[in-house]
C-alpha cells in the first residue's frame, strides 16, 4: 500500500478506510443489546436474593456467569428453556426470556460473543482510537506529499510506520467478523512488520550485536556445552580461535534464520491464502497433514515392528517404495486441498502455490532428518519437530496474522534447537573444532590394549550403503602389520597434546561407550 514516497492514491485508501469506519454506527445499539441483557439478569438475581427460585433462571444466570464471553452457549440455554420450560414461567419471566433471545440474536449475528458491556465499550473505543491514528496517518501521508525535502520524507515515513504498528496491534484485538477489508488489514499487517524489522535493525547497530567480538562470544557459547559434557578444555592455535568461532555463530545464525524464515512465510502464505475459507476445511488440512507426516517419520519403526520385510506384497517389503508412495499421496492431498482455498480465495493464486510449496518442502526436510540418521533419539526429536509445526500451523486457524505470537514461538523452538545442537556437538564438528572425523596412522603399540581391533571392521572398496552423518570407523590394509590406519575415527576433543579418539561401530555399545575410546599422544601419530 505504502513504500515511503505517498501519492493521491494512497491518501484516497486512507480516506476510504476512513469512511468504511466512521458508517461502522451500530456498536451503540449493540452495547444497548448487551445492557438490556445484563438489566434483565439482574432483576433475575434481585428476585432469587428474596426466595423466588427457578431452577431453569438459577442456571441461566450461572451460565451468564461462566460464559459471558461464550453469547453461543448461553443462547443455546435460552432456546431450550423457551422450547421446553417455557410453561414454568410467569408471563413477565417470558417476556424477559424473550427479550434475552432477542438481544442474544442481535449480538451473534453482528459479530459480537460476549454479553459484557465493558467488552463492547472497549470494541468501541478501539474503533474511535483507529480513526484517530487514521486521520494522523491522512496528515501524515498529506505532508509527505507537499514536502520535497528527502529527510523529512524519512521521518515522516518513519512515524507512519509506527502508527501501522499500532493499527495492527487494535486490529488483531477485534473479533475476525470485524475484520472486513482483507487488503486494508494486510497493508497494516505488512507495515508493522516493516516498522518492527527497521526498529530490530536500528537497535541491533545501536548495540553493536552484529560486531565481530559478539560473534567470537555467542560463537563461543554454541561451544561450551559440548566440552562442558566432555570435561576437558580444547587445545586450539590462539590465531584460529575467533575465525572458528565466528564461523560456528555464522553457521548457528543461518541455520535459524533458515528455518524461521521458512515456517513464518509458511504462515503467512497461509493466512494470505486462506483467508476466506472456513475453518472447518483449514483444521481438516492441518490434520491430514500432521497424520501424513507422523506416519511417515514412525515407518522405519512400523516396518520394523511389523515385520513387513517378509511380506509377500512387493511394494510393502520395500520400505522405499511404500515411503515413495505415501509421499505422492501426501502431495496429491496437499494439491486438493490448495485448488479448495483456490477457490475460495480467487486473488490468491501466487500466495497459494508458495504455501503448498513451502509446506511441501518444511515436511520434506522433516522426514529427511529422520532417514538421514534414523536413531531412537533423532525419532523424538523430529516427531516434536512435526508436533510444533502442527501447533504453529494451528495459530494461523484465525483471520488475523499474529505474527509477533508466531516469531515468539519460533524463537523458542530456535532456542531449543541450538541448545541441542550445541550439546550433541554440531557446531565443534562443522568448523572442525572437535568432534570430527579423520584419517589417522598409529603404532600398533600406542593403542591400548583394551581396544579390540578384532571388532573393528575392515575398510571395503565400495561405499557403505548406510548414510550417516558420521560414518563408520574401519581400518585399512593399506599400512604394515606395525601400523594401524584407522579411517573415519572420531577426534571428540585434542587436549593437552592428545587427541581423544572414537572408534565409530554400527553394533556400538552404549553401556561400554570407554571400550571405544583412547587418548593418544600427537608425537604418536604418524600422519
Amino acid at each position: 500500500m505504502f513504500e515511503g514516497n505517498f501519492t493521491y492514491k494512497d491518501l484516497k485508501l486512507v480516506d476510504d478506510e476512513i469512511d468504511a469506519l466512521s458508517n461502522f454506527k451500530n456498536l451503540n445499539k449493540q452495547w444497548c443489546h448487551a445492557h438490556n441483557i445484563n438489566k434483565i439478569i439482574d432483576k433475575f438475581k434481585h428476585k432469587i436474593s428474596i426466595g423466588w427460585g427457578i431452577e431453569c433462571i438459577e442456571n441461566l444466570l450461572t451460565k451468564c456467569i461462566k460464559y459471558e464471553n461464550k453469547i453461543d452457549k448461553i443462547r443455546s440455554y435460552v432456546k431450550d428453556i423457551m422450547d421446553n420450560k417455557y410453561n414454568l414461567l410467569s408471563e413477565e419471566s417470558k417476556k424477559d426470556i424473550d427479550e434475552i433471545y432477542i438481544s442474544l440474536t442481535y449480538l451473534k449475528e453482528n459479530g459480537i460473543n460476549s454479553i459484557s458491556i465493558y467488552t463492547i465499550k472497549k470494541l468501541s473505543t478501539d474503533y474511535e482510537k483507529i480513526l484517530r491514528i487514521l486521520k494522523t496517518q491522512k496528515e501524515i501521508a498529506k505532508k509527505s506529499i507537499k514536502t520535497i525535502d528527502i529527510e523529512d520524507k524519512k521521518k515522516l515515513y518513519t512515524k507512519f510506520l509506527k502508527n501501522e504498528s499500532e493499527i495492527y496491534r487494535i486490529y488483531n484485538n477485534l473479533p475476525d467478523k470485524f475484520i472486513k477489508d482483507k487488503k486494508t488489514y494486510i497493508s497494516h499487517v505488512s507495515n508493522s512488520m516493516l516498522s518492527d524489522a527497521k526498529e530490530i535493525i536500528a537497535k541491533g547497530i545501536k548495540y553493536k550485536i552484529f560486531s565481530v567480538l559478539n560473534f567470537v562470544v555467542f560463537g563461543a557459547l554454541l561451544c561450551i556445552p559440548y566440552f562442558l559434557e566432555l570435561r576437558r578444555v580444547p587445545e586450539i592455535s590462539i590465531g584460529s580461535i575467533p575465525i572458528s568461532l565466528v564461523a560456528v555463530f555464522a553457521i548457528a545464525v543461518f541455520l535459524t534464520l533458515y528455518f524461521c524464515i521458512l515456517v513464518f512465510l509458511q504462515n503467512y502464505f497461509l493466512f494470505r491464502c486462506w483467508y476466506e475459507s472456513k475453518n472447518k476445511i483449514k483444521y481438516c488440512f492441518i490434520g491430514v497433514d500432521f497424520v501424513a507426516i507422523l506416519l511417515m517419520a514412525l515407518f522405519p519403526l512400523i516396518y520394523y515392528i511389523l515385520n513387513l520385510s517378509y511380506s509377500s506384497h512387493r511394494c510393502l517389503n520395500d520400505i522405499g517404495c511404500l515411503f515413495g508412495r505415501c509421499l505422492g499421496l501426501h502431495a496429491i492431498l496437499l494439491v486438493y486441498f490448495f485448488c479448495k482455498f483456490w477457490w475460495d480465495n480467487k486473488d490468491e493464486l501466487s500466495n497459494i502455490f508458495l504455501a503448498a510449496f513451502l509446506i511441501f518442502i518444511s515436511d520434506l526436510l522433516i522426514l529427511i532428518a529422520i532417514y538421514f540418521n534414523y536413531a531412537d533419539e533423532y525419532i523424538l526429536i523430529v516427531v516434536s519437530m512435526a508436533i510444533l509445526s502442527f501447533l504453529i500451523r494451528l495459530l494461523q486457524i484465525s483471520r488475523q496474522f499474529a505474527y509477533r505470537v508466531l516469531l515468539f514461538v519460533l524463537s523458542f523452538m530456535a532456542l531449543v534447537f541450538l541448545l541441542f545442537a550445541s550439546n550433541s556437538g554440531f557446531f565443534v564438528r562443522v568448523v572442525g573444532l572437535a568432534n570430527y572425523q579423520t584419517d589417522f596412522d598409529i603404532k600398533k603399540e600406542n593403542i591400548p590394549e583394551y581396544v579390540n581391533l578384532e571388532n573393528i571392521n575392515k575398510c571395503k572398496n565400495t561405499q557403505d550403503k548406510d548414510i550417516n552423518f558420521i560414518k563408520y570407523t574401519c581400518i585399512s590394509d593399506e599400512m604394515p602389520s606395525s601400523t594401524v590406519k584407522f579411517k573415519n575415527i572420531l577426534v571428540k576433543v585434542k587436549s593437552d597434546g592428545r587427541y581423544w579418539l572414537e572408534v565409530v561401530a554400527k553394533d556400538q555399545n552404549k553401556s561400554k561407550i570407554n571400550d571405544y575410546r583412547f587418548w593418544i599422544s600427537e608425537k604418536n601419530i604418524i600422519n
